[in-house]
């Protein structure tokens, strides 16, 4: 069984590398970073990556990109009537 050092080596090793450009753009040139100024980079790389990860999921679920118009779609016959052919919104008006 590998010890815990050893699992954490590979943790790491398996973590992506990140430019020095994009460290220095978060450090602002502070060296060394305050345990303040790592929290909150942490807090907006991490808010930036969720919102990233949301609107490419909204993305694909609603299938058009933020910012575009919304695709015009018929409408299916099931949504058009009810099986025995009357419109739902008189049917449920009555």
């Amino acid at each position: 069984m590998p010890s815990k050092k050893k699992a954490a080596k590979a943790d790491m090793a398996a973590l992506p590398s990140i430019p020095p450009e994009v460290l220095e753009y978060f450090s602002g040139g502070a060296t060394p970073m305050t345990g303040e100024q790592i929290n909150t980079n942490t807090m907006a790389l991490k808010k930036a990556l969720i919102g990233r990860a949301l609107g490419a999921e909204l993305t694909h679920y609603l299938g058009y990109p933020p910012g575009a118009e919304r695709p015009e779609q018929a409408p299916t016959s099931a949504a058009a009537s009810l099986p025995d052919g009357t419109d739902p919104e008189q049917a449920a008006a009555h």
